[in-house]
């Protein structure tokens, strides 16, 4: 029997260069973070002006729910290089949100 396969995800060193990075083989975390789920188009776009005129990188997709009915969902991409989940989220809280992260 073959042992199991073990991945490991590339990190930069310090001298730029990527190395394995021990202990990330349970996989890729999400960057994404959902704002909202409205039930209108429009204002799902209001949010996402709202939220990409305060520096964030959002976007809206509409899906239909187990009962049929369109929802539209608000979401938020993370750069891990440029800002940390926490800090983003903190500022959207600041804004009234209450953020939730999902599944990309």
């Amino acid at each position: 029997m073959a042992a199991p396969a073990v991945t490991s995800t590339a990190a930069p060193s310090s001298s730029g260069a990527f190395a394995a990075t021990p202990g990330a083989a349970q996989g890729p975390t999400s960057n994404l973070l959902q704002v909202a789920a409205v039930s209108e188009i429009s204002r799902g776009r209001e949010l996402q002006r709202q939220l990409r005129a305060a520096g964030f990188d959002a976007y809206w997709e509409s899906v239909k729910s187990k009962k049929g009915s369109e929802v539209v969902h608000v979401r938020v991409s993370v750069d891990p290089a440029t800002q940390s989940m926490a800090e983003t989220v903190a500022r959207l809280k600041a804004m009234g949100f209450d953020p939730i992260v999902v599944a990309p």
